[in-house]
């Protein structure tokens, strides 16, 4: 429990729910016909 308090205090809330709401979005994709892959791809370089 100290570890993730640490780990929260340390990364910071906004971060973890933007990377919870993006590794949401590359978990559904699939299902509406939409290429991980090149989602992951346009993340990264944009």
């Amino acid at each position: 429990m100290v570890a993730i308090k640490e780990f929260v205090k340390k990364f910071g809330w906004p971060r973890i729910i933007i990377a919870l709401f993006l590794l949401s979005l590359f978990v559904i994709a699939p299902f509406f016909g939409v290429r991980v892959d090149t989602s992951f791809n346009d993340v990264i370089t944009n």
